[in-house]
C-alpha cells in the first residue's frame, strides 16, 4: 500500500504501471536476476470491491526449476491510496486460479481500507 497525498499522484501511479507495461514486454525487478517476460495487460472485469480504478497485468517469471510461472500483478487507487498485489502461480496452475488469487488478496486489502 502506497499513500499519496492527492488522488491524481495515486491515479498517476497505476499510469505509469499500465505505460510500463506496454512499453517494456520484459523487465527485471529490483534485486531480481531473472526477468519478467511477456507482460501485459489483462482486462479486470466485475470486480466488486470498493475502488476507483485497477489495472491488472500478467507476465511470467523464470522459477528455480527452469519453468516459466504465470503472474498476475494488480494496482488498484481508491481517493489517495494506491493497493498492490503480485501473486505468482504455483506450479500446475492455471492463469484462472492464479488471477483468482489476486482477486482475492485485492478484496482483502480493500476491505481493510475501507474499514479504517
Amino acid at each position: 500500500m502506497s499513500v499519496f497525498t492527492t488522488p491524481a499522484g495515486a491515479q498517476n501511479y497505476l499510469t505509469s504501471a499500465r505505460a510500463d507495461a506496454k512499453r517494456c514486454p520484459t523487465s527485471y525487478l529490483q534485486d531480481q536476476d531473472v526477468p519478467n517476460k511477456g507482460i501485459h495487460e489483462i482486462p479486470f472485469d466485475g470486480f466488486t470491491g470498493s475502488v476507483d480504478a485497477v489495472y491488472a497485468e500478467e507476465g511470467q517469471q523464470e522459477g528455480g526449476d527452469g519453468l516459466l510461472n504465470s503472474y498476475i500483478y494488480l494496482v488498484a487507487t481508491k481517493d489517495s491510496v494506491v493497493l498492490t498485489a503480485f501473486v505468482f502461480g504455483e506450479t500446475g496452475q492455471t492463469e484462472t486460479q492464479t488471477e483468482a488469487r489476486a482477486r482475492q488478496a485485492l478484496t482483502v486489502l480493500a476491505a481493510k481500507l475501507t474499514r479504517q
